[in-house]
């Protein structure tokens, strides 16, 4: 017998075997992958660079504007309020409970976080939902903001939340905040000012606020007032460490001003977790990483 030939004849017939093997182990070892949707290139830092820290782990971070939502892909979703109303009211977000941090504000469904708030973006007004259902006789987002949501229905709510507290509660905490809260100049034309009487109509608001004590400047009894609502402006953001927040238990909404997005928040698609047990994992340690060391 040829021994040359019979071992080289079974090395031609193992090595497809052994290129299945090396090509099975390698994509076992290769780092599982995770995409981010979103339409702001600003937050790439904050998703990616957790993910090359941790190393274990390949982020990508895609363009998504909120124009689609039956093909994505399990991914995180890092959206405007709009977007992600359409994607959490079509059932595509997972319930954040086991990974919300308590001092996030979040979105609920049925009664379920299902999106985190972690940037003010254009701007966003924040208010104390059991004040609200108590003097404005509504609580839910949607229907405060439909009290709150120009100029000049901002005005109308604050009459009604100090007149039906009593003078006890104040709007804001300064009537300093409505000039930037009203910064573009478009949403004074939507609510019917022109950009000569602008001036004016803020003079004015402030007069009637520190008269009438609507907001938390006034003292009652030597001691300041709860506050019912309040703006982060612009950019204002929590997504790092020693950021500004609202109170976990408040809610948050565009407000008065047609120009904000209402804010930018974080959802997990579906069926994020829905792949190998490996992958699963890797994906809850790199959130966690997220969660925690990004300051989210």
């Amino acid at each position: 017998m040829n021994h040359k030939n019979h071992y080289g004849e079974i090395t031609k017939r193992l090595y497809p075997v052994c290129a299945a093997l090396v090509l099975l182990l390698c994509s076992s070892c290769a780092r599982p992958e995770l995409t981010v949707w979103s339409a702001y290139p600003e937050f790439k830092e904050l998703f990616t660079g957790p993910g090359e820290t941790y190393k274990k782990i390949t982020i990508n971070y895609t363009s998504y504007a909120g124009e689609e939502t039956a093909s994505l892909k399990p991914g995180l979703f890092v959206v405007d309020r709009t977007a992600m109303i359409t994607l959490v009211e079509a059932g595509l977000t997972l319930d954040l409970t086991p990974i919300r941090r308590e001092e996030i504000p979040a979105y609920y469904k049925d009664g379920l976080p299902s999106a985190l708030f972690i940037n003010a973006g254009t701007g966003v007004l924040c208010y104390d939902p059991e004040l609200a259902g108590r003097y404005l006789h509504v609580s839910d987002p949607a229907q405060v903001q439909e009290l709150m949501g120009d100029p000049n229905a901002f005005i109308v709510a604050s009459f009604l939340i100090s007149e039906r507290s009593f003078g006890s509660c104040a709007v804001l905490p300064s009537a300093d905040e409505l000039l930037p809260a009203f910064q573009h100049t478009n949403s004074l034309h939507r609510a019917g000012l022109t950009a000569a009487g602008a001036e004016k109509w803020f003079t004015d608001i402030t007069v009637i606020f520190r008269d009438r004590r609507w907001d938390g400047l006034s003292f009652e009894n030597g001691s300041p007032r709860r506050t019912v609502t309040f703006f982060l402006p612009p950019g204002s953001s929590f997504a790092v460490p020693g950021g500004t927040a609202p109170p976990a238990d408040w809610q948050v909404i565009p407000g008065p001003d047609p120009e904000s997005n209402g804010g930018i928040w974080l959802a997990l698609h579906r069926d994020l977790f829905s792949g190998s047990k490996r992958t699963v994992q890797k994906i809850k340690e790199y959130m966690a990483i997220l969660l925690q060391k990004g300051g989210i």
